[in-house]
Protein backbone atom coordinates (compact mmCIF):
# COMPACT_ATOMS: atom_id res chain seq x y z
CA UNK A 1 0.00 0.00 0.00
CA UNK A 2 1.31 3.34 -0.94
CA UNK A 3 1.46 6.16 1.53
CA UNK A 4 0.45 9.25 0.68
CA UNK A 5 1.59 12.54 2.06
CA UNK A 6 -0.02 15.81 2.30
CA UNK A 7 1.35 19.26 2.34
CA UNK A 8 -0.46 22.28 3.75
CA UNK A 9 0.73 25.74 2.51
CA UNK A 10 -0.33 28.49 4.92
CA UNK A 11 0.67 31.26 3.81
CA UNK A 12 -0.74 33.07 0.68
CA UNK A 13 0.57 36.02 -1.03
CA UNK A 14 -0.45 37.81 -4.07
CA UNK A 15 2.27 40.20 -5.51
CA UNK A 16 0.40 43.18 -7.71
CA UNK A 17 2.07 44.19 -10.52
CA UNK A 18 0.57 46.90 -12.72
CA UNK A 19 1.27 47.50 -16.55
CA UNK A 20 0.42 50.51 -16.60
CA UNK A 21 2.21 53.77 -15.26
CA UNK A 22 0.64 57.28 -14.36
CA UNK A 23 3.10 59.99 -15.69
CA UNK A 24 2.95 63.50 -16.47
CA UNK A 25 -1.30 63.15 -15.63
CA UNK A 26 -0.97 60.54 -17.74
CA UNK A 27 -1.92 56.52 -18.22
CA UNK A 28 0.83 54.39 -20.26
CA UNK A 29 1.04 51.09 -20.82
CA UNK A 30 4.59 50.09 -19.59
CA UNK A 31 6.70 48.60 -22.67
CA UNK A 32 8.23 45.68 -21.65
CA UNK A 33 6.09 44.58 -18.78
CA UNK A 34 6.79 41.19 -19.50
CA UNK A 35 10.15 40.86 -19.45
CA UNK A 36 10.61 43.20 -16.86
CA UNK A 37 8.03 40.60 -14.67
CA UNK A 38 10.33 37.96 -15.55
CA UNK A 39 13.09 39.45 -13.32
CA UNK A 40 10.63 38.50 -10.65
CA UNK A 41 9.44 35.17 -11.92
CA UNK A 42 13.43 34.09 -12.01
CA UNK A 43 13.82 35.24 -8.36
CA UNK A 44 10.95 33.18 -7.13
CA UNK A 45 12.00 29.68 -9.24
CA UNK A 46 15.54 30.62 -7.58
CA UNK A 47 14.29 29.72 -4.17
CA UNK A 48 11.47 27.01 -5.35
CA UNK A 49 8.60 29.04 -5.47
CA UNK A 50 5.39 28.15 -7.32
CA UNK A 51 3.20 30.36 -8.47
CA UNK A 52 0.47 31.08 -11.13
CA UNK A 53 -0.21 34.48 -12.73
CA UNK A 54 -3.60 35.78 -13.38
CA UNK A 55 -4.79 39.06 -15.61
CA UNK A 56 -6.93 41.76 -13.12
CA UNK A 57 -8.76 44.99 -13.56
CA UNK A 58 -8.13 47.45 -11.12
CA UNK A 59 -9.16 50.90 -10.34
CA UNK A 60 -6.65 53.50 -7.78
CA UNK A 61 -6.72 56.67 -7.28
CA UNK A 62 -9.32 56.82 -10.32
CA UNK A 63 -7.07 55.32 -12.59
CA UNK A 64 -8.44 52.40 -14.07
CA UNK A 65 -5.75 49.94 -15.56
CA UNK A 66 -4.98 45.99 -16.08
CA UNK A 67 -2.56 44.33 -13.88
CA UNK A 68 -0.72 40.71 -13.37
CA UNK A 69 -1.43 39.15 -9.81
CA UNK A 70 1.09 36.50 -8.70
CA UNK A 71 -0.39 34.48 -6.73
CA UNK A 72 2.05 32.29 -4.30
CA UNK A 73 1.24 29.46 -1.64
CA UNK A 74 4.36 29.03 0.88
CA UNK A 75 5.56 28.31 4.71
CA UNK A 76 7.60 30.82 4.94
CA UNK A 77 6.77 34.32 6.58
CA UNK A 78 8.11 37.47 5.13
CA UNK A 79 10.81 36.37 2.50
CA UNK A 80 8.51 36.68 -0.62
CA UNK A 81 7.65 40.59 0.44
CA UNK A 82 11.15 41.21 0.84
CA UNK A 83 12.19 39.77 -2.47
CA UNK A 84 8.89 41.74 -4.24
CA UNK A 85 10.23 44.59 -2.20
CA UNK A 86 13.75 44.38 -3.87
CA UNK A 87 12.86 43.98 -7.62
CA UNK A 88 9.77 46.49 -7.27
CA UNK A 89 12.47 49.32 -5.90
CA UNK A 90 15.02 48.21 -8.14
CA UNK A 91 12.90 48.33 -11.33
CA UNK A 92 10.77 51.44 -10.60
CA UNK A 93 12.99 53.90 -12.71
CA UNK A 94 10.75 51.41 -15.55
CA UNK A 95 7.58 50.88 -13.34
CA UNK A 96 6.81 54.70 -12.44
CA UNK A 97 4.75 54.03 -9.33
CA UNK A 98 4.16 55.59 -5.63
CA UNK A 99 3.74 52.79 -4.18
CA UNK A 100 3.15 48.75 -4.62
CA UNK A 101 0.77 46.09 -2.69
CA UNK A 102 0.76 42.78 -2.15
CA UNK A 103 -1.71 40.67 -0.36
CA UNK A 104 -0.64 38.23 3.00
CA UNK A 105 -3.24 36.03 3.91
CA UNK A 106 -5.78 37.86 3.15
CA UNK A 107 -4.51 41.21 4.06
CA UNK A 108 -3.78 44.04 1.67
CA UNK A 109 -0.07 45.58 2.61
CA UNK A 110 0.47 49.25 0.06
CA UNK A 111 3.61 50.99 0.63
CA UNK A 112 4.64 54.02 -0.56
CA UNK A 113 7.41 54.46 -2.40
CA UNK A 114 7.58 58.39 -3.18
CA UNK A 115 5.66 61.28 -1.67
CA UNK A 116 3.01 62.42 -4.17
Amino acid sequence: MRHMRQEILTQKYVLHIPEYKHENNQTAYIKNIDEIIEKLTRKLEEKSYSYYIIDAHAQYNGRKYTEKLINIYSQEKKTIPKIFEEWFKSNNSYLKQESFAYEENGKLFIITLKEK
